[in-house]
């Protein structure tokens, strides 16, 4: 197999499924503002049948230590459901589904933190700053 390089445009693998149909794959960004559950059209026409999901989320995380409130950006792993503290790097992105038309999300609130979240935080964060939350999609699959 040769280099695939993440790219938002749809390109192929260079890999055969068990059929031998062309694996395909494509990667999307999104970039919530709220805590809603995801749904995001990959607007793959020909869509037949998924291979394999990657999903990374980078997001601020608010660390308490002492008196202080430390805002760090990490990423890791979409999280299966969120943890007291931030996201769990260590659980599969099981939670996620694709069908013909849809990237959806898992029910219930995003772990992520928002401006909003970030702006209401008591006391105010003395250390660190916010950066906006992104999460990355790559779909690998293959079309009729």
């Amino acid at each position: 197999m040769g280099v695939v390089n993440y790219s938002l445009t749809e390109q192929d693998t260079g890999l055969t499924w068990l059929d031998g149909r062309a694996i395909r794959q494509k990667s999307f960004e999104y970039l919530p503002t709220d805590h809603s559950p995801i749904q995001i059209g990959h607007g793959i026409t020909d869509f037949d049948t998924l291979i394999d999901i990657e999903a990374v989320i980078w997001t601020t995380a608010n660390v308490v230590d002492g008196a202080d409130q430390i805002l760090t950006f990490r990423s890791g792993s979409f999280p299966q459901v969120p943890t007291p503290g931030g996201f769990n790097t260590n659980l599969p992105p099981n939670s996620l589904c694709v069908d013909d038309q849809n990237i959806i999300g898992p029910s219930g609130t995003m772990p992520w933190m928002t401006q909003t979240d970030f702006d209401n935080l008591t006391p105010p964060p003395t250390i660190g700053t916010f950066r906006a939350p992104a999460v990355y999609f790559t779909l690998r699959y293959v079309c009729f």
